[in-house]
């Protein structure tokens, strides 16, 4: 049974991180009702109070590299996912996204484990750049600057999430540019691209005639690639889940 907005109040200014979990998550197939949305950025403004102590260690630079993953491995699995991620304040995104297009997909962050099997197969590092490519919120180019030092970027479509990451990133004082693109036509050099899946047939089959042109070497993280198609990849190691780790020829 669907819970009360009013069960959902209770939980979305609760103190656990568990509770705000389940409340975002039922308040984002809810009724799109002025008191969904008011809950909904009650939740969001009670992670930033509870989290208040970390951010600000974050933005000192105390708690980066690997003393963040620390704390990351630290948290229980089942909340793992959603504390990280309303520590960087991307927890949230708009209930209300603009309509689709063709071979376009709903804003779905990338998780934690193929983040982390990205950053580790490529040996990301502060020489290295990076750019996500359909970057929502900046989750991923945000955890990149944090876990690695790297010189990371975003390309998305959306303004409203363009404009959120922007955020996200200034309040955890990191530079890190959020171009507002569309992928087939923005600039993907990089030392390693970052591409989940903003996007699939007609669209996806163009971005990847335009990877395939980029300055090599790089590396090209993404999800399960047609190799035989895509002759000039090659897997670098075994894939996470979905996170396929490919070097280019």
């Amino acid at each position: 049974m669907q819970p009360t907005l009013a069960e959902l109040r209770r939980l979305a200014t609760s103190e656990s991180v568990g509770d705000r979990a389940f409340a975002s998550g039922a308040l984002a197939l809810h009724a799109r009702t002025d008191e969904a949305r008011e809950l909904y950025e009650a939740a969001r403004a009670c992670s930033l109070r509870v989290h208040a102590e970390t951010r600000a260690q974050i933005r000192s630079g105390r708690l980066r590299g690997a003393s963040l993953r620390a704390r990351i491995d630290a948290e229980p699995d089942e909340v793992r996912e959603h504390w990280i991620e309303e520590v960087l304040d991307v927890a949230y995104p708009p209930l209300d996204e603009p309509p689709l297009t063709r071979d376009l997909v709903p804003y779905v962050p990338s998780g934690l484990t193929e983040i982390f099997h990205a950053v580790d197969v490529t040996q990301l590092g502060p020489e290295r750049t990076f750019v996500d490519v359909g970057a929502g919120l900046g989750k991923v180019a945000i955890l990149a600057a944090l876990l690695c030092g790297a010189r990371a970027r975003g390309v998305e479509r959306d303004a409203e999430l363009v404009r959120r990451a922007e955020h996200a990133a200034a309040s955890l004082s990191l530079d890190i540019p959020f171009t507002l693109a569309d992928a087939r036509e923005a600039d993907l050099a990089a030392d390693v691209v970052y591409l989940y899946t903003p996007f699939t047939g007609a669209v996806l089959a163009t971005v990847m005639i335009r990877v395939a042109r980029l300055p090599r070497p790089f590396t090209l993280c993404a999800q399960t690639l047609d190799l035989g198609k895509y002759a000039w990849l090659t897997d670098l190691g075994r894939a996470s889940s979905w996170m396929n780790v490919y070097t280019a020829r």
